[in-house]
């Protein structure tokens, strides 16, 4: 598992435990409607978990998730954006969120296409607190576009204005 950090590098979480290095990650706060934001928080706490996965291929790379968390979506014709369970990607036409939080000024509406799906991986992330979703880059490269997950979403928080998000 990747995260961004603030230092806009992508971290494989696998090397974390193998270093006494202090880390932020990015996060997208979206707990006030009203003053919704990007920050770096420290790296403190990470879980792991065993879950079903999806395989996914954006911008020509191969991503997995774990299949049963939300990953944030747009259209170009809509001015908010949402976040949906990967269980209900499947055969529809979404496009995933990307943004660089650090060095990004534009976002970008990717297609997706599924690639498979494994039954049980074992997953590290960072503890997330409720209605913040994940930075997760897109690329193993420094200043790579994220897309941004989390393993919950109430449904007053759904939706995010793309205003918000800039």
């Amino acid at each position: 598992m990747k995260i961004l950090t603030n230092e806009n590098k992508t971290l494989d979480l696998l090397s974390v435990y193998e270093s006494n290095s202090e880390y932020y990650y990015g996060i997208l706060d979206f707990s006030n409607k009203n003053n919704v934001d990007y920050f770096f928080i420290p790296l403190v706490f990470l879980e792991n978990f065993y879950s079903p996965s999806i395989e996914i291929l954006l911008r020509g790379t191969t991503i997995q998730l774990p299949l049963d968390w939300f990953v944030l979506i747009g259209d170009e014709n809509v001015s908010s954006c949402e976040f949906i369970s990967l269980k209900s990607i499947n055969d529809r036409n979404f496009k995933f969120f990307t943004f660089n939080p650090v060095s990004g000024y534009m976002y970008n509406l990717e297609k997706i296409e599924i690639c498979n799906i494994f039954y049980n991986k074992k997953w590290i992330f960072p503890k997330l607190k409720q209605n913040t979703a994940l930075a997760y880059p897109i690329f193993d490269t420094d200043d790579s576009p994220c897309i941004f997950i989390t393993p919950e979403c109430s449904k007053q928080n759904q939706v995010v204005d793309f205003h918000q998000l800039f």
